[in-house]
């Protein structure tokens, strides 16, 4: 899988994972990086529509959410999109 470059690869600390489809990639936390962030980074690469639906450890979360140690970002399609 081909990782975007914009967002550094977790070192030592700690990190979360992020998936779309069957796509993943683990991130790091300490860049205190933003859930649009990652959003915009991996939309392009993953080929993801710009209105996904990000989800946090199963519960809908915003654009201006940081993700912690340990969390797990998922982005949804919306239903009735295919893939």
């Amino acid at each position: 899988m081909q990782e975007n470059s914009a967002i550094p690869n977790p070192g030592a600390g700690g990190s979360a994972k992020v998936k779309f489809g069957v796509l993943d990639t683990n991130v790091p936390t300490s860049h205190n990086l933003t859930v649009g962030q990652i959003r915009e980074n991996y939309q392009s690469t993953w080929s993801m529509a710009p209105d996904v639906e990000p989800r946090v450890n199963g519960q809908k979360v915003e654009d201006n959410h940081v993700l912690q140690n340990g969390e797990m970002l998922e982005f949804h399609r919306k239903s009735g999109d295919k893939g």
